[in-house]
């Protein structure tokens, strides 16, 4: 009876080790496995770890969305210096560091502060900058990029630099100094030799005929018409704006090149960019995505016969800083934005579209099969018969976060105007749509 007691005890300290080991399993992460959404959100939040000082807000967002890992802000650990954030407490998890990049899971996460101490042997790579964004050279000519490894007290500094087009531009791989090839657009790529991480370059190389590249054009319309002799599938053109203009109609459209993006970005302060006559400022068509960075308004017109950015069928994105305001469309549709047919894309990262109206959508008007997604901004003081804010006839509009407030319409819609039959209308922050006459949203049905 004895030996099948103690056979019975064995039995039972297997089972409960090998359940202990299934609990482990269970919760291990599998960093590398795909998040399917579930459409809840879920939060980040930051734990000193032992340092003292304001650790970080957390971080809300919905799962299989990326967000930004913050910095360490002022924490700080006597004798020790921070190195990373953690998804173990012990600093045995998976480490990220500062601007990384990071995929919210299916469930709340908690990265912990990792200590290193002072003089240790080693201290990590946690990012590495280059000192231009962009660069523009003629063939045959040549310059010397910069990278600056943080922190400036990591163990191992040393970086390797790499070309993404080698025929149009080459770069040496310990010195960072690239020559043009032939014209063209390449990515100029450093990588730290510790922890791999990377930055990128903007390379556009001009043929250096007697024209010369684009910084040797003045003003916005006379950049954007170089852009136009000189398109490059995949080029990406950064247009930085350091004066008030007054432009006409630009169509970005280039015959056989795809994947081209221009950024316009505000240089020293706000500048703002004027229609100076009837119709959209901008047409954004195939193949082309326009970027509106900080610091730049674009200011339209009373009277106008179109909206001030026409997406048909590229691609806008709007993020902090920018601003697209002062344009009426009545009666028509869409005063800031028009997005559709055959297929147009507006992302609003950030920014504010205000006072503009039109008969559909004083702020943004979207029609078959355009798509509006909003991540932030503030859209606000627009006016219109139908969907003051906002107004989905028969595209698609997800809003995840940002702000819809003080529109108003005549008839029906003043934040968001929508068909029950045509629209579809995933609003994912409810809580973002309010302070609008007569109403907040209206969707119609026939």
């Amino acid at each position: 009876m004895k030996g099948k007691t103690a056979k019975t005890a064995i039995f039972l300290i297997m089972v409960i080790a090998l359940l202990l080991g299934c609990k482990d399993a269970f919760h291990d992460k599998d960093d590398s496995a795909p998040v399917i959404p579930d459409g809840n959100k879920y939060t980040v939040s930051y734990d000193r770890n032992g340092g003292s000082g304001t650790v970080p807000d957390p971080q809300t967002a919905f799962s299989a969305d990326k967000i930004i890992i913050k910095s360490a802000g002022d924490l700080s650990k006597d004798k020790y210096i921070f190195g990373s954030w953690n998804t173990l407490a012990s600093g045995k998890g998976t480490a990220y560091f500062p601007g990384d990049e990071f995929t919210v899971p299916r469930d709340n996460v908690t990265l912990y502060a990792k200590w290193e101490p002072v003089g240790s042997s080693t201290v990590s790579v946690n990012s590495v900058t280059i000192n231009k964004p962009s660069l523009s050279l003629t063939t045959g000519g040549s310059e010397t990029l910069t990278a600056t490894v943080s922190p400036s007290n990591a163990t191992n500094k040393n970086v390797k630099w790499s070309s993404s087009n080698p025929s149009v531009a080459t770069v040496t791989e310990s010195g960072g100094t690239v020559t043009a090839v032939s014209a063209g657009t390449a990515t100029i790529t450093v990588t730290t030799v510790d922890g791999g991480r990377t930055d990128t370059c903007s390379l556009t190389v001009s043929s250096g005929s007697s024209s010369g590249g684009i910084d040797s054009e003045t003003g916005l319309a006379n950049k954007l018409a170089w852009i136009k002799r000189n398109p490059q599938s995949g080029g990406n053109y950064i247009i930085e704006v350091s004066a008030d203009e007054y432009i006409g109609l630009q169509e970005l459209s280039y015959s056989g090149m795809s994947n081209i993006t221009i950024t316009l970005k505000g240089i020293g302060s706000n500048r703002t960019i004027s229609l100076s006559s009837i119709g959209s400022m901008f047409k954004v068509c195939s193949g082309v995505t326009l970027v509106l960075d900080k610091n730049i308004t674009l200011q339209g017109r009373s009277g106008n016969t179109n909206a001030l950015v026409w997406v048909d069928p590229g691609t806008l994105i709007m993020n902090s800083g920018s601003s697209i305001s002062g344009n009426s469309y009545m009666p028509g549709y869409g005063g800031g934005v028009w997005v559709g047919d055959p297929g147009g894309t507006f992302i609003m990262n950030g920014g504010t579209i205000s006072g503009n109206d039109a008969m559909y959508g004083g702020g943004v008007y979207i029609a078959t099969p355009g798509t509006f997604i909003m991540n932030g901004g503030t859209i606000s003081n627009n006016t219109a018969t139908y969907g003051g804010g906002v107004a989905v006839l028969h595209g698609t509009f997800t809003m995840k976060n940002g702000t819809i407030s003080g529109n108003s319409a005549t008839d029906k819609g003043g934040g968001v105007f929508g068909y029950s039959s045509g629209a579809v209308f995933n609003n994912n922050y409810p809580s973002g749509i309010k302070g609008n006459t007569p109403d907040d949203v209206n969707i119609y049905s026939f």
